[in-house]
């Protein structure tokens, strides 16, 4: 599949598609290596990944990748090589782990993020993020959980 395809996935959604906010561009050609870029499936990729939506953008020389938003053909994010897409994972559980010890909500935990990234957006993706904002995000969010699990230990500051 190209990424300008006609094709109609199975399971997509014209209406899902039109909410999607921020609207990315299509990835064609790789930001790595210029290699051809095409709408894909997980598996190639993620052969043992459970997963609800299974398309993805591969890039068919270096295999840089971007998940799609579910029922969309419409990526969240840039074009990820293993090294960042291994670092956006973590700083994705670094930032859950933090929201959860320190009692933070989903709002505030997006302000949050905002103000350690600087993405200003309707959604701050985690998919959106370069290797330095990712180990910032992991940076700040040890700090917190170690600074709220010393409240709750009640290890004084």
């Amino acid at each position: 599949m190209t990424p300008d395809s006609d094709q109609i996935l199975p399971g997509f959604c014209a209406q899902t598609a039109q909410m999607v906010q921020p609207r990315l561009r299509k990835p064609t050609s790789c930001r790595y290596c210029n290699g051809v870029v095409v709408l894909s499936h997980h598996d190639l990729v993620f052969p043992r990944r459970s997963i609800t939506w299974p398309y993805l953008y591969l890039c068919l020389k270096c295999k840089a990748s971007v998940d799609t938003y579910a029922r969309t053909d419409l990526p969240k994010g840039t074009l990820a090589c293993a090294p960042l897409r291994v670092l956006r994972c973590q700083a994705q559980a670094a930032y859950e782990n933090m929201r959860e010890d320190t009692g933070m909500t989903q709002g505030e935990g997006v302000d949050w993020l905002e103000s350690i990234t600087g993405f200003m957006t309707p959604r701050c993706v985690f998919d959106l993020f370069e290797a330095k904002q990712c180990e910032a995000v992991i940076r700040e969010a040890k700090i917190l959980t170690d600074l709220a699990s010393e409240i709750q230990l009640g290890v004084p500051a």
